[in-house]
């Protein structure tokens, strides 16, 4: 649209100044109506729109036990998505004992899948087996999981039925809501009950960069308009910690701000309070598939040739790994044993810990099949200008990926050389095992062409 300039000089007013306070009386009036509404008060959040806010928690961190804590002050709950096979993990992670907790206080305990993977990247039975297994570990345990919510926000229609299937009366992604970080032009609020109860929105992640006063406009925005349901998402709750943080005086701040203003018709509640649902029973996943028979490779995409579908840099059912202080660069590289491209790890800078490609720790899809009690050959060929060494880690029946045990280190090769070993026999509740060759130094490795099979078992011979 074309704006018309205005005209040269001063401009004149037929009110003169009587007619000139008049407007400048109406402007202050309409300001004042207008702040009115942008930051409610009693009148403008009335019991006919009353605002519902759910405090929402995801991964199952131990220090969300803050957040425990400070809800318990405030006499609020919140919903807490799990990953239940990081349960009682060192480094970080919640215990069973943590879940207990937070369930009598009132929390919500709700499922966010087995191994935190990108579902809609994962076929339909794996993301099944995720969501699934996922939340009969948490029925099994006692709690009363009837909330999802989608790792990395990642969903479809498929992850959405798969959602509903294994039981879950809810499935919650991340943003959509109005919010200082994301869009500034969505909804404030979702209605109650969701246009979408396996997609529901929420305002975007709270990180470090969030301040007191966005969380709190946040709210008074969401309460001038129709009422309906607001949804936070928090992961660590500490100071100097990963972006994804939120200080835990920041956090105290908001809850007594948000306490207040249940006179004003505004509740916490959780997800099961806020949209309600029923209790299901669990659903059985589908099976993984066998172990392979001696000699057979299971190792899939084993020449690394299909590219994975969440990260350009990797191989299809493969994933970058390590630990420690280091700088480590992943490159899907035209330098391969066998066919166009293999894994090109380049340790940049090393003080402690690895990097290694493995492939992925999931429920069956990618990972390697195993019985327990057997032994299996782990290969892959390898160039490198310094030592390396095979690493495995095993699964069990929750889900969860534990280091077990590596190999003796295999020399600097300027070219392809294939690293071979054999492993003990798997433990007792070992279900799948998965390896790869680790760099623990500045160098290079590059890897291409990884094996995986049982060694054939010893017979003893026939008694005559």
């Amino acid at each position: 649209m074309t704006m018309n300039a205005a005209p040269s000089g001063r401009p004149t007013s037929p009110l003169g100044r009587r007619g000139s306070t008049y407007v400048l009386l109406g402007l202050a009036i309409a300001v004042l109506s207008a702040s009115a509404l942008m930051f409610p008060t009693a009148d403008t959040a009335s019991p006919n729109r009353p605002l519902t806010v759910s405090l929402t928690f995801d991964d199952g961190r131990a220090n969300q036990m803050v957040a425990q804590q400070l809800l318990k002050k405030h006499a609020m709950t919140g919903t807490f998505y799990i990953n239940s096979s990081s349960i009682e993990v060192p480094g970080g992670h919640m215990t069973r004992g943590d879940l207990d907790v937070l369930e009598a206080s009132g929390n919500e305990v709700g499922g966010h899948s087995a191994n935190h993977l990108s579902l809609s990247s994962l076929s339909t039975d794996e993301a099944e087996r995720q969501v699934c297994t996922d939340r009969n570990t948490l029925l099994s345990w006692g709690h009363a999981a009837t909330s999802f919510a989608y790792p990395f926000s990642d969903l479809n229609a498929t992850v959405q039925s798969i959602a509903a299937r294994c039981g879950y009366d809810t499935a919650r992604t991340v943003g959509g809501l109005r919010s200082p970080r994301g869009c500034t032009d969505c909804p404030a609020t979702e209605p109650t009950p969701p246009a979408d109860i396996y997609a529901t929105r929420t305002a975007a992640d709270v990180d470090e960069t969030w301040t007191l006063e966005e969380l709190e406009n946040t709210v008074t925005k969401a309460e001038a308009t129709n009422g309906g349901w607001l949804t936070f998402v928090f992961h660590d709750v500490c100071d100097g910690c990963e972006q994804r943080s939120i200080r835990a005086s920041v956090l105290d701040q908001f809850l007594t701000w948000l306490q207040a203003r249940s006179a004003l018709h505004t509740t916490v509640k959780t997800v099961r309070e806020a949209v309600g649902g029923s209790m299901k029973p669990p659903a059985a996943p589908p099976p993984p598939p066998p172990p392979g028979g001696p000699g057979v490779n299971t190792v899939r995409n084993p020449s690394l040739e299909t590219v994975s579908p969440v990260d350009a840099d990797l191989p299809r059912c493969f994933e970058s790994a390590g630990y420690g202080d280091n700088s480590v660069t992943f490159s899907r590289v035209n330098d391969a044993h066998s066919g166009k491209f293999g894994e090109r790890l380049t340790m940049n800078s090393w003080t402690e810990g690895d990097a290694k490609l493995l492939p992925l720790m999931d429920l069956g899809e990618c990972s390697n099949q195993v019985t327990s009690g057997r032994r299996y050959e782990v290969s892959a060929w390898y160039k490198s200008d310094v030592e390396v060494s095979l690493r495995l880690f095993t699964r069990n029946a929750v889900g969860q990926w534990t280091f077990w045990t590596y190999s003796p280190p295999f020399s600097p090769a300027s070219g392809w050389t294939r690293a071979s070993w054999i492993s003990p026999a798997t433990p007792a509740d070992a279900l799948a095992v998965s390896f790869g060759l680790a760099i623990d130094r500045v160098g290079t490795l590059t890897t291409d062409d990884y094996g995986f099979a049982e060694v054939p078992r010893l017979t003893s011979p026939a008694v005559r």
